[in-house]
């Protein structure tokens, strides 16, 4: 799975309302079925470098306290509004 579908199944398995928010650990679970659904498989390092890279562009909020909020303009661009 390349990057940029693995940043769109994040972004998908994230709550698409104002002041959603996911746990990491529910996010992690979601995105391993997705993969596994299609076929591919869950890796670690892949999943936080894209983590780290959407909220570097601001297309999400990662929270120190292990909660992971989409931002307007995160959904947005992936066309989930």
């Amino acid at each position: 799975m390349n990057d940029n579908s693995l940043k769109r199944i994040i972004m998908e398995n994230l709550p698409g309302v104002e002041r959603g928010e996911a746990s990491l650990i529910y996010l992690r679970i979601a995105v391993t079925q997705d993969l596994k659904s299609l076929g591919g498989e869950f890796e670690e390092e892949q999943f936080q470098r894209c983590l780290n890279q959407l909220h570097d562009n601001q297309s999400l909020f990662l929270f120190s306290n292990g909660w992971v909020k989409p931002t307007r303009a995160g959904l947005a661009g992936f066309n989930l509004t």
